[in-house]
């Protein structure tokens, strides 16, 4: 580039920084002007716009004042009606927006335990009642007396607002089948065609045959078939019974059932007059198959047509049956059930309600309770076999612990030390019995069965017989390690004190959980007179070094089986 193109370049940029740096005043005002000028424009507009809005308001209030005085002329010219007074009127209330907890909520209907009555009181056939003589059966129990009239008044009732559902709260033994099945048994007896009308769901297969037969029992005399859904029998074999002949009564488990809804043709819920939830605390925390909306929406699609107002078909209404021993009075928990407005009744004393966001738990009423304290966690296996031979526990009980590994260990170990450490060699050592989830279902029934039989003394299990199991001899219940909730405890020590029988429920309580369970157990309904008590076990001078022998022969025999 040569020396004169730079010199004129370098005088552009100087010229240019200059203009930079030194604005023009002049150019920048009239830049600016027109905003200014509009400014001005508005603010006079508003201005404007104000005094024109006040003199309006003069002029408007210089009418109204006019009006008033005319209208105040007019109604003095006016004569009043005479003997006329206005209508009275109830005040306006404000509504509540926020829902608060309904009357069948915060006052169920509480029923003493002890309460007894006459089955031939209560409005039943003689058929009926000729049935429960039959069985055994001459007085209705608490829950009975108190929901057999109900549903029994409920049979002929027709609505088009649907039966109302009924939510039963009863300790575990109390009767709670009969009190469903009979009044179910008498609205069907006079049935014509057979058709699903009722359907009974439990939780575990071995209730499925204990409900079964005491409906059997009390549908003799009739024509009505009860036919019960197991998963352990062929699936087609089912569908063709199901086919071949309909039954008037299922019982089932909830799985099974929602296996034919889909599958069966002829499984289905258009006739259906009684929804039975047996256990409901258990069977609502499951969710196998989304069953209890697979239920819901196969029984609420049978909605009732309507042909503008005429119904085009009908149907009886539908009733919900509701049984527990844990019962929640939280409504939000029965919305996935669609049950609205029901009755509940709880069978316990009133005084020792529980709040609405609580759980109700009942024991039965001849229960006697006690809490065996433990400071060394080591030695309770000793405690335990002391505590049978201490209290004269000759048989008839059941032992839980909270694992299979734990039951199986200490079933040897019981037979060990009743060996060892009997001080009487003329005491009859005890048969034990084991029953698990890793034992085959055949021999945990064979177990059972010879239990029942009188021929083994003691069962040591898990909660897999918690629920379910009936049977009439068991007089003690001993939870070696403490149940995981309130729920469970009173399950497992319903197993005992059935059906108004005397029962008695022992824990074995470490020292650091004995706070948590006083707090959990303080929860449950009890009857006036009833109570946890505090009972000690010894440990005799000597056993100590016994014990140690059998943990060693224990020890051994495990290794050997390894």
């Amino acid at each position: 580039m040569s020396d004169a193109q730079q010199s004129r370049k370098r005088k552009r940029g100087q010229e240019r920084d200059g203009d930079e740096k030194a604005p023009d005043p002049k150019s920048s005002n009239e830049k600016h002007s027109s905003i200014l000028q509009k400014y001005r424009s508005i603010s006079n507009s508003i201005n404007t716009a104000e005094a024109a809005d006040a003199s309006n308001l003069l002029y408007n209030a210089h009418l109204d004042e006019n009006k008033s005085e005319q209208s105040q002329t007019q109604a003095l010219d006016q004569p009043k009606p005479a003997g006329l007074v206005p209508l009275p009127q109830r005040p306006l209330q404000k509504k509540d927006m926020i829902s608060t907890n309904q009357e069948w909520i915060v006052e169920p209907v509480y029923v003493k335990p002890t309460i007894q009555k006459p089955f031939n009181g209560l409005g039943l056939s003689e058929r009926m009642i000729k049935n429960l003589a039959s069985a055994g059966f001459e007085k209705a129990f608490a829950v009975q007396a108190s929901v057999i009239p109900i549903l029994i008044g409920d049979i002929g009732e027709i609505s088009p607002d649907g039966k109302q559902p009924v939510l039963v709260n009863a300790a575990t033994g109390s009767g709670k089948t009969l009190a469903y099945g009979i009044p179910i048994v008498e609205a069907l007896s006079q049935r014509v065609i057979p058709q699903i009308r009722a359907v009974v769901i439990v939780p575990t297969r071995p209730l499925i045959q204990q409900v079964r037969g005491v409906l059997e029992s009390l549908a003799k005399g009739t024509s009505l078939r009860v036919f019960s859904l197991r998963s352990e029998r062929p699936f087609a074999d089912e569908q063709a019974a199901l086919q071949a002949s309909l039954p008037d009564i299922l019982v089932t488990t909830p799985g099974r059932l929602v296996d034919h809804i889909r599958s069966t043709q002829s499984c289905t819920m258009r006739h259906l007059r009684y929804l039975v939830i047996d256990e409901a605390d258990r069977l609502l925390n499951q969710s196998f198959q989304d069953w209890v909306d697979v239920l819901m929406e196969s029984l609420h699609a049978n909605v009732v047509s309507y042909d503008g107002l005429v119904a085009t078909s009908w149907s009886y209404n539908l009733q919900k049956l509701v049984f527990s021993a844990t019962l929640t009075k939280d409504a939000g928990k029965w919305a996935s059930l669609r049950i609205k407005q029901p009755r509940i009744i709880i069978v316990g004393d009133k005084s020792k309600s529980i709040s609405v966001d609580e759980e109700e738990f009942s024991i039965p009423f001849t229960l006697i309770e006690y809490m065996i304290g433990i400071a060394d966690a080591s030695v309770k296996p000793l405690i335990l076999h002391n505590l049978l031979r201490q209290e004269f526990i000759s048989g008839h009980c059941i032992i839980f612990t909270r694992s299979n590994e734990t039951a199986a260990r200490l079933t040897k170990l019981l037979g060990i030390l009743d060996r060892e450490l009997s001080k009487d060699k003329s005491l009859k050592p005890y048969k034990v019995g084991l029953v698990t989830g890793e034992i085959d279902a055949s021999l945990r029934k064979r177990t059972l069965k010879e239990f029942a039989e009188d021929q083994i003394d003691l069962i040591i299990c898990t909660d897999i017989i918690a629920r379910g199991m009936d049977i009439e001899s068991i007089q003690h219940v001993i939870n070696y390690d403490i149940p995981i909730s309130g729920r469970e405890y009173v399950h497992r020590v319903g197993r005992t004190a059935r059906a108004g029988r005397s029962g008695t429920a022992w824990t074995l309580v470490l020292r650091p959980e004995a706070k948590w369970f006083k707090s959990m157990t303080k929860k449950i309904r009890r009857s006036k007179d009833q109570r946890l008590f505090n009972r000690g076990v010894s440990i005799w001078d000597g056993q100590e070094e016994l014990y140690e022998k059998a943990l060693n022969i224990l020890e051994k025999q495990v290794k050997g089986m390894q």
